[in-house]
């Protein structure tokens, strides 16, 4: 997906770091997880910009577990680099099937995307996945905001 971003727009893809921080995960996120709803995770929280114009809100999850060991390089690597790029990069990672949803406004999701534009909609089209790195576990939920691959000219 971030590849086929950069080409829609000549590689101006800007990745803006919303926030970053230890916090407890969604019900709904623990139980995609497999994880205890108090446990701590690494959140971080993006903007995808597209010519300037917001594309993707995006939430990554990192169970504490996933940065013990060779992969806590990925804790440092986490600046404004593209979390695909990451991923794609570590030769032990593979994912789970992408799970597909039209989330409406009483959704967490929708409510943090939305404030990212100001075109009405009721509905946001949503993806997320597991992806492990040795065997642990990460979570990555896109939230596609209506303007995604437009740009200023047009």
């Amino acid at each position: 997906m971030t590849e086929r971003m950069q080409q829609q727009c000549a590689g101006r893809l800007q990745v803006k770091i919303l926030n970053q921080s230890w916090q407890c995960p969604t019900w709904e996120e623990s139980q995609f997880l497999g994880i205890d709803l108090r446990s701590k995770v690494l959140s971080r929280e993006v903007i995808l910009l597209g010519n300037n114009i917001p594309w993707m809100y995006a939430r990554s999850l990192f169970p504490h577990q996933l940065f013990q060991g060779e992969e806590k390089w990925i804790q440092h690597a986490l600046n404004s680099t593209p979390i695909g790029e990451l991923l794609y990069r570590y030769p032990n990672m593979y994912r789970d099937e992408f799970q597909f949803a039209k989330v409406r406004q009483d959704h967490w999701g929708y409510q943090r995307a939305k404030r990212y534009t100001n075109i009405p909609t009721d509905h946001l089209w949503a993806r997320r996945s597991k992806f492990y790195l040795n065997k642990k576990p990460l979570l990555l939920s896109e939230f596609f905001l209506p303007r995604i691959g437009e740009s200023n000219e047009n």
